[in-house]
């Protein structure tokens, strides 16, 4: 016997076909086809699946909102990160600048000792590298201050993501 499964009019009987064919309603030619098919409940798991469809779509919709935010979020984390490596660089170099910046000084104190102690001038020139040396420490300090901070709220946002991906993983 050869039979073609995969047209079901091929195991129809005369009537069932004829029945089929002259059957003017979609719906109740459908029936037909289905009751061939043995199969009455796909219009129920059909009707199922149909209302099922938006609720797909929105969990979509959210799952893709999410991913877009956590994409959001790594550029930002990349950001910071490189903001926060371009002050770490900057505070080298003025650490890099202050042994320097002190040595000058100790060279400025050796000469004034050598030369005239009463001299304004040389007074003016050491209260100048004192006060450079003041204000390169206390820049020193603010990036530092700043370099803290950043690596704080990058501990934050780094801990907020991991307790976002742990909520998307568990409701997965």
């Amino acid at each position: 016997m050869n039979i073609q499964v995969d047209n079901p009019m091929n195991v129809l009987t005369q009537d069932a076909a004829r029945q089929f064919l002259s059957a003017s309603a979609l719906q109740k030619s459908t029936s037909s086809f289905f009751a061939v098919l043995s199969f009455p409940n796909f219009p129920k798991i059909l009707t199922q699946k149909k209302e099922a469809i938006p609720d797909l779509k929105a969990a979509y919709r959210e799952a893709n909102n999410r991913y877009a935010e956590a994409s959001k979020a790594r550029e930002q984390k990349k950001k910071k990160k490189k903001e926060m490596l371009a002050k770490v660089e900057e505070a080298a170099k003025q650490e890099k600048r202050l042994p320097k910046i002190e040595e000058n000084i100790k060279k400025a104190e050796d000469k004034l000792a050598v030369s005239t102690m009463g001299s304004e001038s040389w007074n003016g020139y050491i209260k100048h590298v004192v006060s450079q040396v003041k204000t390169v420490d206390s820049q020193i300090a603010q990036y530092k201050a700043a370099i803290a901070k950043e690596n704080e709220r990058l501990e934050k946002d780094t801990e907020s993501k991991r307790q976002e991906t742990q909520v998307v993983n568990w409701r997965a």
